[in-house]
């Protein structure tokens, strides 16, 4: 991302200069600060996730193109963003793809991503098209979680940066 783009889509309520590091300086960067992370690895050989037992009853994917393959250095779907690691309950809120259409040759395995959830939703029309082209099914389009909440929520969440529960806000 473009820092300026950043730093404009906060807005006011943010006044943190963003901070460019790798995946894995971010990774050391949270073991440094004591921040638990429940898993390190975003690929297919995330064993230490599979075999969690995680504590809830469903798992909800949703953030910004978590499900274009492009942005992955193998350039294919990253099954964690799928929930690929658990047979628990899968929602979709929000997920987005990124690109205007899928790579040839992936459809077949998006679908079966896809089949494995109970609710699908995207954030822009351009995925809605795609998971209608996969699955035949119509699903909705919806606001960006990070637009749901106002200037005065965001503003009492940044105070502490949810220091101390266990959170930290990104």
């Amino acid at each position: 991302y473009n820092p300026k783009t950043v730093r404009a889509s906060m807005g006011a309520v943010f006044r943190t200069q963003p901070v460019r590091m790798t995946r894995q300086q971010a990774i050391a960067a949270c073991r440094d600060a004591g921040i638990p992370l429940l898993a390190t690895a975003m690929s297919a050989d995330a064993v230490d996730l599979r075999q969690a037992e995680l504590p809830y009853d469903v798992l909800l994917s949703g953030s910004d193109q978590i499900w274009n393959p492009k942005i992955f250095p193998d350039g294919r779907f990253d099954p964690v963003f799928f929930g690929a690691f658990s047979h628990k309950r899968k929602i979709a809120y929000a997920p987005s793809f990124g690109i205007p259409r899928i790579p040839d040759g992936m459809e077949e395995e998006l679908r079966t991503y896809l089949e494995s959830f109970s609710h699908l939703s995207v954030r822009e029309r351009q995925g809605q098209g795609i998971v209608r082209d996969i699955t035949g099914k119509d699903v909705p389009v919806v606001l960006d979680p990070t637009l749901l909440l106002t200037r005065e929520d965001w503003g009492a969440v940044a105070r502490d940066g949810g220091a101390g529960q266990g959170s930290i806000l990104c």
